[in-house]
């Protein structure tokens, strides 16, 4: 149930402009502002009257629709944005018709939008999201986390990259990628639910923080040297799965997410590396299954 809420606490909503609410939500458009109470206050306060030079009790009955607004003032008024003009915890979220039923990535700055600032968001499992998972043909979907090995393993120069599972999604794609010779290369040996015939049977998952490997794409690829911890795109191109540490006398390995920015619309800059975070997730231990996802 989400008409309980204020709409402060959807923080993406004080960033919003009545142009960027034009925008994501059409049918405001042709609608009075008196029926839109936020746009309503919001006009008040940045006193419109005074950019009226006919009929204003015409406004001041609220006949004219948030387009004629829009169009009567400058745009240092239209977009400036509800949080710089309003208190927004007086609001509930029906207060703009159509809010609820808009998709998130139709507003402005959706993409600075962490997780936690998108009420409710934040308590929908992973395995209930819509991403489909479709079965890769070149790797096993679950492997078994078989022995995990500490800080005195070192690259070998011997391996190939195809003996790891770990590496660079630069451009949306796991590619793997191996240990550079001779440094230090902590890692979890992976095993497969087939025995020696599974695909991932032997395979290696390094730990990030050793290892940067290429990434991103466009003018923002080039952040940090275009680099990124070494890991996989496990769910979707959204973060990449990192891991963290291992603990080979206790025999557990912690994983993590990475995040990265993108820019896209008319002038598209690309998207960084996975370079923010690492943020925890969950422990393994020896035996343990672990997820190697859906590219």
């Amino acid at each position: 149930s989400l008409s309980s809420l204020r709409l402060k606490d959807v923080k993406l909503i004080k960033l919003q402009t009545p142009k960027s609410l034009a925008k994501a939500i059409p049918a405001l458009r042709s609608m009075r502002i008196d029926r839109i109470p936020v746009l309503k206050d919001f006009f008040k306060k940045v006193n419109l009257e005074r950019y009226l030079d006919w009929n204003v009790e015409r406004y001041l009955d609220g006949e004219i629709t948030l387009e004629d607004a829009i169009a009567l003032l400058p745009d240092k008024i239209v977009n400036q944005t509800l949080g710089e003009v309003l208190n927004l915890q007086k609001y509930n979220i029906d207060s703009i018709p159509g809010l609820m039923t808009t998709a998130m990535g139709k507003l402005l700055g959706w993409q600075q939008s962490t997780i936690s600032d998108i009420p409710l968001l934040n308590k929908i499992p992973f395995a209930k999201f819509p991403i489909p998972i479709p079965i890769p043909t070149n790797l096993a979907v679950v492997a078994i986390a078989d022995v995990m090995w500490g800080e005195s393993e070192h690259g070998d120069p011997f391996i190939s990259d195809g003996m790891f599972v770990s590496g660079s999604a630069k451009n949306g794609k796991n590619k793997p990628i191996k240990c550079v010779a001779y440094k230090p290369c902590p890692y979890i040996e992976l095993s497969g639910l087939n025995g020696s015939i599974d695909p991932s049977y032997g395979k290696r998952w390094v730990v990030g923080k050793y290892q940067l490997v290429p990434g991103g794409e466009g003018i923002l690829g080039g952040i940090l040297g275009g680099k990124e911890p070494t890991g996989r795109l496990v769910f979707s191109t959204a973060f990449k799965m990192i891991l963290m540490n291992t603990n080979e006398e206790k025999g557990t390995a912690t994983f993590g997410i990475n995040l990265r920015i993108c820019k896209r619309g008319l002038i598209d800059l690309g998207c960084s590396p996975y370079m923010i975070g690492t943020i925890p997730l969950f422990t393994v231990r020896e035996k343990d299954l672990v997820f190697l996802g859906i590219h």
